[in-house]
């Protein structure tokens, strides 16, 4: 009897377990990958698109190549991967790859896998099935000695384009600069700017006061006495930020009391107003381009200070 009972569970074990194994092998050979060419031919460089689809229970989770995985003798061009659709027990996942290839064998095969992650972080491969497309010859092979090269040595002369990105980037930094120099030395910039401006208006001063002086040396003209004073008080004017220009001898006596001063306007007003021109009336004048080249030195240190 007990001998019967032990018969009849070793039956039952070995049924069970070979119906098990009878389904996983069915499973594994129904719940792959399909892989599939869309187009007839391929032409040499140019994409042509592969479709994976894969059915699988929707508990698994499941991940398609992407642009690490070496496509055998195709490079990836573009992929679109579908969002998983459920329905039931089963979900489907789906991309199109464009592939191309710069092989030249007749026929050529291509077949995916599928990773599937495992609860405990592993992973295992499902392979699709192998699929094949025919290359395109666009030359055929037996006419390659017959063909004639055309040489062009044409120089193609190409419209220059403006690289945008770096006018802008220089623009910016360029702007940014000037900001910061700004901030750190402006007041140092101004300075400079208003001594050079100063100086070149005192070196045409004397330039100019100099040729007035050689004319009442030589032709001692009343009008180029006039002419000689006058410059001389508006430059004065724009050293000393005062109204020089309209100030009469006793008003400049008043703000530079300055008894030479005094002796040299007066001998020229005679000369103006009273017609007596001295031989040393040259003399006055040169006292007065000196005073104003002293009057110069002194407000350059004035700005300079601050």
């Amino acid at each position: 009897m007990k001998n019967r009972v032990l018969y009849c569970f070793l039956l039952f074990f070995t049924t069970v377990c070979s119906q098990f194994v009878k389904a996983q092998k069915q499973d594994s050979a129904e719940i792959r990958p399909v892989l599939r060419f869309l187009e007839d031919s391929l032409h040499i460089g140019k994409p042509t698109p592969v479709s994976l689809t894969f059915d699988y229970p929707k508990q698994w989770q499941v991940v398609f190549c992407d642009t690490n995985f070496l496509y055998g003798n195709f490079e990836l061009h573009e992929k679109k991967f579908f969002p998983t659709k459920t329905k039931a027990l089963l979900s489907r996942d789906s991309a199109v790859y464009w592939l191309r290839s710069f092989e030249i064998d007749k026929i050529q095969r291509l077949r995916l896998p599928v990773f599937l992650i495992k609860p405990q972080g592993d992973s295992s491969l499902v392979y699709s099935n192998t699929d094949s497309i025919a290359f395109k010859e666009q030359i055929s092979s037996n006419k390659l000695d017959t063909l004639v090269l055309r040489s062009d040595t044409t120089i193609a002369t190409l419209t220059p384009k403006v690289n945008y990105h770096v006018w802008i980037f220089w623009t910016v930094t360029s702007i940014f600069l000037g900001v910061v120099v700004w901030l750190f030395f402006g007041d140092w910039i101004k300075k400079q700017i208003v001594l050079l401006n100063l100086k070149r208006k005192h070196i045409v001063f004397e330039d100019n006061l100099d040729r007035d002086i050689a004319k009442i040396r030589t032709r001692k003209r009343i009008i180029d006495i006039e002419q000689a004073l006058n410059l001389w008080k508006k430059h004065l004017e724009q050293i000393e930020s005062k109204p020089f220009s309209t100030y009469t001898s006793r008003e400049i006596l008043e703000t530079l009391p300055i008894t030479k001063l005094g002796e040299s306007l007066q001998n020229i007003d005679k000369a103006i107003y009273g017609a007596i021109i001295e031989d040393s009336l040259d003399n006055d004048f040169l006292y007065l381009k000196n005073l104003a080249n002293r009057r110069y030195i002194r407000r350059k240190k004035v700005i300079r200070e601050g």
